[in-house]
């Protein structure tokens, strides 16, 4: 009887300890950080002469916006990034801030716009400018990891301080836009130095778009 219980005792520990995970995946990230961002950069923003301290700032507290709003839209592929549920929580905690970003652009584009109707359209033309420009294929791995790390720091981020925050971490989600891949421990299968690529010259290419046998490829 003593040999019975102790084989079901030992059977249901078995049965309660953790089984091993099917599949791990281990991602290291590039190295996407940068120094705080205190100006335009004319690579990413529109062009906004006379513009205040201020409406600047506005700008960058946007841009962070812009970026965790698409991240939410296009990193759903991976649902424990939680890249929706931290846009959220943006909106939702940093409500008075966004709002006021938000009213500060405006105002900028309605002082430097002749009418009303022409400082909406810029201020379209700006918002659809800005989101655009975190939308990104070969760069998506790294910009949706970051993406997803700066939208939970976020979360935590006192109400007030999101400017500072956005100065911060934006050039770090600029970063994140430029094609890279996990090769810190597993390079590609092909070195680079192997790979070859077509004549740029003129020469080497038909009226129709197709590539002259005659010409080399080169690294």
């Amino acid at each position: 009887m003593k040999m019975l219980f102790t084989s079901a005792c030992f059977a249901l520990a078995m049965f309660l300890l953790p089984s091993p995970a099917q599949a791990q995946i281990f991602y290291k990230a590039p190295d996407f950080s940068a120094p705080p961002l205190t100006a335009l950069d004319p690579v990413f923003d529109l062009a906004m002469p006379g513009a205040t301290p201020t409406e600047i700032s506005a700008v960058i507290t946007w841009h962070l916006r812009s970026a965790l709003n698409l991240a939410a839209l296009q990193c759903g592929f991976q649902p424990m990034l939680r890249t929706n549920e931290s846009y959220g929580a943006l909106l939702v905690n940093h409500v008075d801030e966004l709002s006021a970003a938000y009213k500060t652009v405006f105002g900028y584009f309605k002082r430097t716009k002749k009418t009303l109707g022409l400082a909406e359209k810029a201020f379209d033309s700006f918002g659809t400018r800005t989101i655009s420009h975190y939308s990104t294929v070969g760069g998506q791995l790294g910009f949706c990891h970051i993406a997803s790390v700066i939208g939970h720091e976020a979360k935590y981020v006192p109400r007030g301080s999101l400017r500072s925050f956005a100065q911060t971490y934006v050039p770090w989600l600029r970063n994140a836009q430029k094609p890279s891949r996990e090769e810190q421990f597993f390079p590609p299968y092909i070195p680079r130095s192997l790979t070859l690529y077509p004549s740029t010259d003129r020469a080497c290419w038909t009226s129709k778009g197709e590539y002259l046998l005659s010409c080399p490829l080169t690294r």
